[in-house]
């Protein structure tokens, strides 16, 4: 059986598109799923300017550019090392599933269980303080968290960068 035409496509965009990021983060994170056995890769940045005493964290939770289809999670590290250098976030640089492979909602689901971790561990993450942002696909996927998962006020901040938002 032969690949649909759309499939020999995304392969041949993946194949073009293909390089290896070189990327600085200060841990890497498996964030549960809602799928069963499967867990979510995050970089996590460290502030440089976070407080000496531990307490919970300001956190911008950040979706990488994809079309959803190119696999470029670490394309971001720039944007990421910014952040921590300027400012008291944290940044939690989220992956997630691509299409075709993972049709929609996946790439959803796994933005919303990424936020759903953070709220879930307020020692760790000031839930007063946590803003998402992404590039292009990413940026879709901040916003439609913003606009229809989770209620006014969840978020303090939502950046996006050449986000497509009408068709």
């Amino acid at each position: 059986m032969s690949k649909p035409d759309s499939w020999v496509v995304v392969e041949k965009i993946r194949q073009a598109a293909s390089k290896t990021f070189v990327t600085h983060e200060d841990e890497v994170l498996h964030i549960p799923s809602r799928d069963s056995g499967r867990t979510i890769k995050a970089h996590c940045y460290h502030s440089s300017n976070r407080p000496t005493q531990p307490s919970p964290v300001p956190v911008l939770v950040n979706f990488h550019g994809s079309g959803y289809v190119i696999p470029l999670h670490g394309s971001d590290d720039e944007f990421a090392l910014k952040i921590q250098d300027n400012t008291s976030y944290t940044v939690l640089d989220v992956s997630y599933r691509l299409a075709p492979e993972h049709p929609f909602p996946a790439a959803c689901k796994d933005a919303e269980d990424a936020v759903r971790y953070v709220l879930a561990d307020p020692e760790k993450y000031d839930k007063n303080h946590i803003s998402v942002s992404g590039f292009s696909a990413g940026g879709a996927l901040a916003l439609g968290l913003c606009g229809h998962v989770f209620s006014q006020g969840t978020f303090e901040h939502v950046l996006t960068f050449y986000t497509l938002t009408t068709f």
